[in-house]
C-alpha cells in the first residue's frame, strides 16, 4: 500500500499514479478529507492527537494498494487512481465516508467524526498535483452542512 509520510513522498507517488492514468485513459483523483471532530462530553476539547490516528488506521485499511495518502494537520490527502467515471469516484468516496464517519473513543471520552471530502479530477480540473490538492481543499471547504458529504471541484 502506498502510504506516504511526507508531502514530497506523496507528490512523487501521486505523479506516478497520474502517469498511469494518462497511459490507461482513466481518471486520477485527489481527495482532501477534512475531519470535523466533536466531543460528546462538551467539557473538554477533542483529543485530536488520539482520535486522528484511529481514523487514519481505518482509512489506510480501506485504500487500495495503488492509492497514495498522507496526513496534513489532522486532515488527509488521498490520490486515487484507476477510476473510470465520476460515479465510480462518488461511490468509492461514499463508502469511505460510511467507514470513517463514526463514534471514536479515547479513554472515557466519545467523539463523533464527520467527514467532508473535496475532490479534484485529472485532467478536468488540472494536471498539476499541487493545484489539484488546492482545488480539493477548496471543494471540501465549500461543504457547509453538518452532515457527511463530498463535493467535486
Amino acid at each position: 500500500m502506498a502510504i506516504s509520510k511526507t508531502r514530497s513522498e506523496f507528490d512523487i507517488a501521486a505523479n506516478i499514479l497520474q502517469g498511469v492514468a494518462k497511459r490507461h485513459s482513466t481518471l486520477f483523483v485527489i481527495a482532501a478529507i477534512k475531519l470535523i471532530v466533536e466531543s460528546k462530553s462538551h467539557d473538554s476539547p477533542p483529543d485530536l492527537i488520539y482520535v486522528v490516528p484511529q481514523v487514519w488506521k481505518r482509512l489506510v485499511q480501506y485504500l487500495r494498494g495503488a492509492d497514495a495518502s498522507y496526513t496534513d494537520k489532522g486532515n488527509f490527502i488521498v490520490a486515487l487512481s484507476d477510476m473510470n467515471t465520476k460515479e465510480n469516484i462518488r461511490q468509492f468516496c461514499e463508502r469511505m465516508i460510511s467507514l470513517l464517519a463514526d463514534e471514536y473513543h479515547y479513554k472515557d471520552k466519545k467523539y463523533d467524526i464527520r467527514i467532508h471530502i473535496g475532490l479534484s479530477i485529472y485532467p478536468n480540473d488540472s494536471d498539476d498535483i499541487t493545484d489539484m490538492t488546492d482545488y480539493a481543499y477548496q471543494a471540501a471547504d465549500r461543504i457547509e452542512s453538518r452532515t457527511n458529504r463530498l463535493e467535486f471541484y
